[in-house]
């Protein structure tokens, strides 16, 4: 009794598989740094005016600064936040 499949019976593919081995881009060294720091875009842009809110509040409450400061100095955080990441990502897409 034969098999479904047999030695005889099965042509060969003129066509060769495609043998070409997946090659995975090598990073360099810094590059995994960089890629890193932008993770850190987030972090400033939350933590920063809350030092400055922080900040104002603690000047607002024991020197007698005006109510208006903490308001005045949690904005100046997000603006100093922002020109951060500005910096930061020009640092790190200089190499591109």
């Amino acid at each position: 009794m034969s098999s479904p499949i047999d030695d005889e019976n099965v042509e060969e593919s003129s066509e060769a598989p495609d043998e070409r081995p997946v090659v995975k881009r090598k990073k360099r060294p810094g590059e995994l740094v960089r890629e890193g720091s932008l993770m850190s875009a987030p972090t400033i842009i939350i933590v920063f005016p809350l030092v400055g809110y922080g900040l104002g509040w603690l000047g607002m409450n024991y020197l007698g600064w005006p109510w208006w400061v903490p308001i005045l100095t949690m904005v100046a955080g997000l603006v100093q936040a922002i020109r951060e990441v500005i910096k930061l990502a020009k640092k790190v897409y200089k190499d591109d």
